[in-house]
């Protein structure tokens, strides 16, 4: 394992109590409750009028006009609100006779913009008509082998905006203490080795082999996103996050570096963004060769000398085709990671419409893998062909002659693999053009192959097909919501009868946990072929991937693959489908799904476009919003800022608490009556219950106060005398000595979830089926000796199914 050579702590222990998963509750605190309190303590003296005093013991400084502009941004971005809305609740602090409030959204911006130096300054670029090459000027092309020049009336180029990558990590590793270095490792045993993040991963190792100074590596991501849901208009930003930073801040808004943003109004065309990204790259390959960097420790600073490297991608398929600069994934040679062609068939009997599918062969040649070398190769051969086309169309051409031309490019298409032109990001140093682009499994998997699941299923369509479940739609529809998750679950899934407008975390939701429900529904054949999907992501987003779990991902898919176009059709076996044939490459590559995947970058994004509110230049405003909420979020890094205005501050950031320090006391709340049995059993009748107790965010409740819930935070995994069981928690309560003990109802008997691929067993013990029985058979445990919250389900034979989250990440 890697050892690491840290600026501040250890990485955390990802198999311990996920104590700051809890949802915040912002009742028990607001700003205007905060800020009167304080303004009226501030009227009990002359000394005190002009202050704002929070708590004594907890405050370090009175709250000054910044800690309010911070504040007054983090409401704006929590609740998407306008600059209006700001300034009127500016009013609204004034006319409270608030000491040095903002009066305006202008003075929020001029306060935080005082206190820190903007590293988000844009510099705005063209594309040359001509060349197609990125130009700085807008009237003529800034390339000296380029003459355009502009003449109106033509149109102004299209333009897009660059920012300073090399600022924007010199203000991340200033501000953070969550950078963690990792040495190479020496897998003597590669077998045992295990898997966390991303660092861990074959790439990330090759790399920290071959240099000897430190590194820091980034992965990459961009998508187009619509301002308003009505709108046409397609903002395409550029983002990275630095891998090294911890996981679980890796993806907050502070430590996003921003690399530009393309306006729109539309899709950049294909040579629109290689231009765009040829000016990033630029900065990157500078980053390379390294720079000194001003770091932040615990107990100051320190300068050290970084080599920044970009190793990896992740994004959808239209847009990674972009970045590629290959066809549509539709396309024949759609594939981004491999040179498989796809073949024609009609999309309906009696249709004209044709789409193009991918299944695999058992017997046929695998094609061949994208990669540096191959994409060189390529590249040759499309520049052959093309000079070869110059010279046949050059000259006048007869009807035979035109004939052939068209099947010379027919044959040339053949021989290019989808190849358009060079991709842009092959001139950096770690970068692998083919295995760097990275699987997604929000949109190859929830949203892609599980979404396509669901329709040939449930949609009225398919209803006489052997594979439909549509006169069960009621009843599973009635069993899904029967599933008891706890109150941590980012997104509990919505009813199957919506199943169409399901979110991709409620899609998750259901295969991960949910998927037992199509036992009864499905054939065996069409029920034991969809567990080999719902296995491989289990072993995909595992918080500690193994070698064994990497060769049980890629035989699983590679079954599932096989056999989909037998069970539903080669017609259905389109390139999301085929793209599971990735996945085990991916996580073998680069760990596991889930300290990549686009769940985050789209979730920050979605935050920033929800502040946009004007109808015109929306990506000004974008870049405007995103630069005032990150100076929130460093000045949270003043170690004078006010306790109590740190805390809201911090609660409105970051929702579930990643940032705030949590005790691992237990708390008991909600006092209940005597359970005389547990009295007597201990001989002591002054033992106090409870139905609920909390572990700094985490809270665990008794099985009949949560029978009343929505949410079920009973169920639990424990451990007793070093062995990890599942069960309810029936009663919490408190001795003597005010220990918090709980009394858990164990799952009997319990069987792993096992699946059989060619004769071998796969088990899965994170799933788990028994009974309850009711025995008086307890365990009273500590409260501290509870893992986790998970998952169960109690089907109608009275069986009960218990579910480990695969990883306590923010989707989780």
């Amino acid at each position: 394992m890697n050892e690491p050579n840290n600026f501040a702590d250890e990485f955390d222990n990802d198999v311990t109590s996920s104590s700051d998963e809890a949802p915040i509750n912002f009742d028990n605190i607001s700003l205007l409750s905060l800020i009167s309190e304080t303004a009226a303590k501030s009227c009990t003296s002359e000394h005190e009028q002009h202050t704002i005093n929070s708590s004594n013991a907890s405050s370090t400084r009175s709250i000054e006009k910044v800690d309010l502009a911070a504040a007054l941004v983090s409401l704006k971005t929590r609740h998407s609100l306008s600059a209006v809305c700001i300034n009127d609740l500016c009013s609204l602090l004034c006319l409270l006779n608030v000491h040095d409030a903002p009066r305006s959204w202008f003075h929020v911006k001029k306060a935080l913009n005082k206190s820190f130096g903007s590293t988000l300054d844009r510099t705005i670029w063209f594309v040359c008509p001509s060349c197609k090459r990125a130009s700085d000027n807008a009237f003529s092309c800034s390339s000296v082998s380029c003459d355009w020049c502009f003449a109106p009336p033509a149109s102004l180029p299209t333009y897009f905006y660059i920012f300073n990558i090399h600022e924007q990590l010199n203000s991340i590793l200033a501000i953070t203490t969550d950078v963690h270095l990792s040495q190479c490792s020496n897998r003597t045993s590669p077998l045992n080795f295990q898997m966390r993040d991303i660092i861990h991963g074959d790439q990330y190792q090759k790399l920290l082999h071959e240099q000897s100074d430190d590194i820091l590596t980034l992965t990459m991501s961009t998508d187009g996103i619509q301002p308003f849901n009505c709108s046409e208009k397609s903002i395409w930003p550029v983002t990275f996050v630095i891998n090294e930073v911890k996981r679980k801040k890796r993806f907050c808004f502070q430590n996003l570096i921003l690399g530009g943003v393309w306006p729109g109004p539309a899709k950049p065309k294909r040579f629109e963004m290689s231009a765009f990204l040829e000016t990033i790259i630029v900065q990157l390959k500078e980053l390379e060769k390294g720079y000194h960097f001003r770091c932040r420790l615990s107990a100051g600073y320190v300068t050290r000398f970084f080599k920044v490297f970009l190793i990896c991608a992740c994004m959808d398929k239209p847009a990674q085709a972009l970045v590629q600069n290959l066809p549509e994934p539709t396309a024949k040679f759609g594939c981004g990671s491999c040179e498989i062609r796809g073949y024609t068939v009609r999309s309906s009997v009696g249709s004209d419409h044709c789409i193009n599918c991918f299944p695999i062969k058992i017997s046929a040649i695998q094609p061949n893998l994208r990669s540096n070398d191959r994409h060189d190769h390529l590249v040759m051969i499309k520049e052959k062909n093309d000079a070869d086309i110059a010279k046949i169309t050059s000259r006048r051409l007869g009807r035979i002659a035109k004939r052939q031309l068209k099947q010379k490019i027919a044959e040339n298409k053949q021989s290019e693999y989808g190849i358009l032109g060079p991709c842009i990001l092959r001139q950096l140093k770690y970068f692998d053009v083919g295995f760097s682009f990275l699987s997604d499994n929000l949109h190859n998997v929830y949203h892609g192959v599980f979404r396509k699941l669901l329709n040939l299923w449930l949609k009225s369509n398919y209803k006489k097909e052997d594979w439909s479940c549509y006169y069960y739609h009621d009843e599973l529809s009635s069993m899904l919501q029967s599933f008891r998750f706890p109150s941590t679950t980012s997104r509990r899934p919505r009813s199957l009868l919506k199943f169409k407008k399901l979110k991709a975390n409620e899609l998750r939701m259901v295969l991960l946990f949910e998927f037992v429900i199509f036992k009864k529904a499905l054939h065996a054949k069409y029920y034991n072929h969809f567990l080999k999907l719902v296995f491989a992501m289990h072993f995909s987003e595992n918080r500690c991937v193994t070698a064994a779990m990497i060769g049980n991902i890629k035989s699983l898919l590679h079954e599932f693959l096989i056999e989909f176009p037998k069970l539903y059709t080669v017609r259905h076996n389109q390139q999301v489908v085929h793209s599971l044939n990735h996945i085990g490459q991916t996580v073998n590559d680069y760990g596991p799904l889930t300290s990549y995947f686009t769940f985050h970058f789209e979730n920050n994004l979605g935050m920033i476009m929800r502040t946009i509110k004007g109808t015109r230049r929306e990506e000004i405003e974008m870049i405007g919003n995103l630069k005032m909420f990150r100076s929130a979020c460093f000045h949270l890094q003043d170690s004078t800022i006010n306790d109590e205005i740190r805390s809201y501050i911090e609660k409105l950031l970051y929702g579930r608490g990643y940032y705030a320090s949590s005790t691992y006391t237990a708390k008991t709340i909600h006092s209940t009556g005597a359970v005389e049995r547990i009295s007597n059993l201990f001989s002591n009748q002054k033992l106090r219950f409870f139905s609920s107790y909390k572990i700094g965010r985490v809270r665990y409740t008794t099985v009949d106060y949560s029978n009343t819930k929505v949410v079920d935070d009973s169920a639990v995994l424990f451990q007793v005398n070093g062995e990890i069981h599942f069960g309810l928690i029936n009663s919490i309560f408190t001795d003597d000595d005010d220990e918090t003990l709980v009394e858990v109802w164990p799952l009997s008997n319990p069987k792993d979830f096992y699946i059989l691929i060619n004769g071998k067993k796969i088990d899965m013990p994170s799933i788990q089926e028994g009974k309850l029985e009711k025995n008086d058979n307890f365990y009273y445990v500590s409260a501290c000796d509870i893992i986790e919250k998970c998952v169960y389900w109690r089907n109608k034979s009275n069986d009960f199914i218990f579910f480990r989250y695969p990883n306590l990440e923010e989707s989780s």
